[in-house]
């Protein structure tokens, strides 16, 4: 371990009762619920994880506070902040402050350090209409919603849009937030005439529907696909490659990630990166034509899906490459 980790790793463990979790977890009662206008916390609700990149994530399910450092990062305030509260000496979160910053500075000059990506807000595109907002039900607004229905996916679930003209005429828009601002959208053709079934334009290491992960949250659940997410209220990578800039991020969520593949190759590489970043990975007892969470979601409802998720979640190496196994057929 390195000093920062060793450090919140022995005074967490420290005057504490903690257990472990399946999910790589150490958890505890917390110390930071009485800085935050809560009631000392007594059930555990507080926890560290240990990540493979040498780093360390701290959450409390309690108040909600989380922070965390991996190689590369600053040395953050909020951090400076658990340290306090864990009775760490001032001269001691000194000495880290600097150790943070050679690591960077070493880090940069070898040209290794990943940066929390930025989501710039945009305009949104020309020609298109969130569809709450629509005030006629037009023929081209009447197809996307007929597709939306084909798919279980209602006007309430999330601000979809629709390409009423321009380059999107005619498909459905699903637009993608960070803190609430656009930062980007992906459209789909729902026509099957189109040269591109689907037009995207999102920002490096984005993780789609971040803003839903809420600090009561546990677990938060990786899908390849933007609509696959919004089924279970999980994240997706929009991608068949988790960046090092969304391993990050998904990292620093201070939750449990567990990996929701797709039974495809590209669900084949999701689930060795799992492994990879010691997240959990779900192989739900779903029937062989079930090929991801969106068809799940039609066949079984998602309230089963869901719950059928939750109880198939492994974290053991050796577990997993079994059940990887069965449920890509070799």
């Amino acid at each position: 371990m390195n000093p920062i980790v060793e450090t919140v790793y022995n005074y967490w463990q420290m005057g504490r009762q903690t257990k472990s979790t399946p999910g790589g977890w150490i958890s505890g009662n917390a110390c930071c619920c009485i800085h935050n206008g809560e009631s000392q916390d007594t059930r555990k609700r507080g926890g560290i994880l240990l990540s493979r990149d040498s780093g360390v994530v701290y959450s409390c399910f309690n108040c909600g506070f989380s922070t965390g450092w991996h190689p590369g990062m600053p040395f953050g305030h909020k951090l400076k902040k658990l340290l306090t509260w864990m009775n760490v000496p001032d001269d001691t979160i000194t000495k880290l402050q600097f150790y943070a910053l050679g690591e960077r500075d070493q880090m940069v000059a070898n040209g290794t350090v990943v940066e929390y990506p930025t989501f710039p807000t945009i305009d949104p595109p020309k020609g298109i209409e969130y569809i709450a907002e629509a005030k006629e039900v037009s023929d081209g607004l009447t197809d996307v919603l007929e597709y939306m229905a084909s798919r279980n996916l209602h006007e309430i679930d999330y601000p979809f849009a629709w390409g009423k003209g321009g380059d999107h005429r005619n498909r459905l828009v699903i637009p993608a937030f960070y803190h609430g601002n656009l930062v980007g959208f992906v459209s789909r053709d729902i026509s099957g005439k189109s040269r591109y079934r689907y037009i995207k334009e999102v920002p490096q290491g984005f993780i789609f529907n971040l803003d839903h992960q809420n600090q009561n949250r546990e677990l938060v659940f990786v899908c390849e696909g933007n609509l696959d997410a919004l089924y279970i209220d999980g994240v997706a990578t929009m991608g068949s490659e988790i960046t090092d800039q969304q391993r990050l991020v998904l990292n620093s969520l201070g939750k449990t990630v567990v990996v929701v593949p797709d039974r495809d190759n590209k669900g084949r590489h999701l689930v060795e990166q799992a492994i990879d970043n010691e997240w959990g990975v779900a192989f739900p007892d779903w029937e062989p034509d079930v090929k991801d969470v969106g068809d799940a979601a039609l066949k079984y409802g998602r309230l089963y899906t869901l719950y059928s998720i939750v109880e198939s979640i492994h974290f053991s190496k050796f577990k997993i490459q079994v059940k990887s196994k069965l449920w890509f057929g070799s």
